[in-house]
C-alpha cells in the first residue's frame, strides 16, 4: 500500500474498529472505553424495554488466550459480551478454543483500500443515492431494518456521513463513513434490505462514498468485512490486513 506500511494500516484499522463503537451520540451516551492492561473494552450500560443491559466488547491483539481469560475474569465481564481477537499468527484460533473460548462463525477481516475510483454501476430506475443532512433524512436511515439508530447530532457531525438509497420515497439501503484521520476513513453499516439484495445497491453506495473520500483528500479507506461480504470488498479493491475472529468467554468466567 503506497504511503503507509501494512503494519501501520493494521494498527490504524484496529484502532478504528475500537473507536467505531463510540462514534455516534447514542453510543457515547451509553458507552465508555476502558483499558484493561493490554486489552481494550468498550462497555455499554443502558435500558432497553425497561430492562437494564450491560454489554462488553473486548478488543484483543497480541495477548495470549490464557492471559486474556485471566484479565477479563478479574475485570468481571457483563453477561452479554463479545471478543474481537486479531489472528496474527497461525494456530491462534485453536489456542483460543483449547483455552475454553467458543468461536462465533463466520469470521471477519480488517481490510484497506488505497483509494482510487471504483467503476460505478448504473442505479436501477427510480433509485437515487443521498447523503443525510436533515431530520427527515435521519428518519429515512432509522426506518431501514437492521440499521443502528442514528440521532440528528450524528448527521450534523462533520466526521460522520450517512448515505442512503431510495426507490421513490422508500429507503432500501444505507452505509456509514467516518473520517478518522487527515487521510483516512472507516466505512461501516453497509446494509441493504434483504428483498433488494443483488441489485448492485451496495456497490453504488461504496462507489459514491469512495468518490467523496477522494474529493475530501482521503488516501485510504478501512473497514471490517464479514466473511459473507469478504469477496464483495475484494472485488472493489480492498486488501486483507488481518483476520479477526469473534469469541465468547469460557463458561467458567
Amino acid at each position: 500500500m503506497v504511503g503507509k506500511s501494512r503494519q501501520s494500516l493494521r494498527n490504524l484499522a484496529f484502532e478504528a474498529l475500537i473507536s467505531s463503537y463510540l462514534l455516534t451520540g447514542r453510543q457515547r451516551q451509553m458507552g465508555q472505553r476502558l483499558e484493561l492492561g493490554p486489552i481494550t473494552c468498550v462497555h455499554y450500560d443502558y435500558k432497553w424495554e425497561d430492562q437494564r443491559r450491560k454489554v462488553d466488547n473486548f478488543f484483543i491483539w497480541g495477548v495470549p488466550p490464557g492471559e486474556v481469560a485471566a484479565i477479563i475474569a478479574e475485570y468481571g465481564p457483563a453477561d452479554d459480551h463479545l471478543l474481537f481477537a486479531v489472528m496474527d499468527k497461525p494456530g491462534l484460533a485453536n489456542e483460543y478454543m483449547f483455552a475454553g473460548f467458543s468461536a462465533l462463525t463466520p469470521g471477519n477481516y480488517l481490510m484497506a483500500h488505497s483509494l482510487d475510483l471504483i467503476p460505478q454501476k448504473p442505479l436501477p430506475l427510480e433509485h437515487s443515492i443521498h447523503l443525510a443532512s436533515t431530520a427527515g433524512e435521519t428518519m429515512f436511515i432509522n426506518v431501514i431494518e437492521g440499521a443502528d439508530f442514528v440521532l440528528m447530532e450524528d448527521v450534523l457531525d462533520p466526521n460522520l456521513q450517512f448515505y442512503y438509497c431510495l426507490r421513490g420515497s422508500e429507503p432500501l439501503a444505507m452505509a456509514r463513513n467516518s473520517r478518522i484521520g487527515p487521510d483516512l476513513s472507516w466505512i461501516s453499516h453497509v446494509y441493504t434490505k434483504p428483498d433488494y439484495r443483488g441489485l448492485g445497491l451496495a456497490s453504488v453506495l461504496m462507489s459514491q462514498i469512495i468518490s467523496d473520500c477522494l474529493d475530501a483528500g482521503d488516501r485510504f479507506s478501512l473497514l471490517l468485512a464479514t466473511e459473507p461480504a469478504h469477496g464483495f470488498y475484494q472485488r472493489l479493491g480492498y486488501q486483507d490486513l488481518a483476520p479477526v475472529l469473534n469469541f465468547h468467554l469460557p463458561p467458567a468466567i
